[in-house]
């Protein structure tokens, strides 16, 4: 986590100092656009799996009517679910901003 965190602080600082030399601003532009295009994948990827492996607990514990964990289990599996989404959305919105409007000449 260290090692990615270091590298997202890399790019950006990459970003900002190019602002000014119109060639390397627009591939600066274009790694941080796969940058957040893999991002967006891996966390989606990951959260899927999350979200199927408590709708397989679900599944197991729904004919036992005492088992105190499913109310945790739904709301973890809607949790999961929201940030899902909020993942997607976010990272849609800097793939967009960093691949296209960037890149678009006044």
């Amino acid at each position: 986590m260290t090692m990615i965190m270091g590298a997202v602080y890399l790019v950006y600082s990459a970003y900002f100092l190019s602002q000014e030399f119109k060639t390397i601003f627009m591939t600066m532009n274009l790694v941080l656009a796969l940058m957040y295009t893999l991002l967006g994948f891996t966390y989606t990827r990951n959260n899927v799996v999350n979200m199927k492996r408590v709708g397989t607990y679900l599944s197991i514990i729904a004919g036992n009517q005492e088992n105190v964990m499913s109310e945790t289990l739904k709301l973890k599996f809607y949790m999961i679910k929201y940030i899902a989404i909020g993942t997607l959305t976010f990272c849609a919105n800097k793939i967009l901003l960093f691949g296209i409007v960037n890149n678009l000449g006044d």
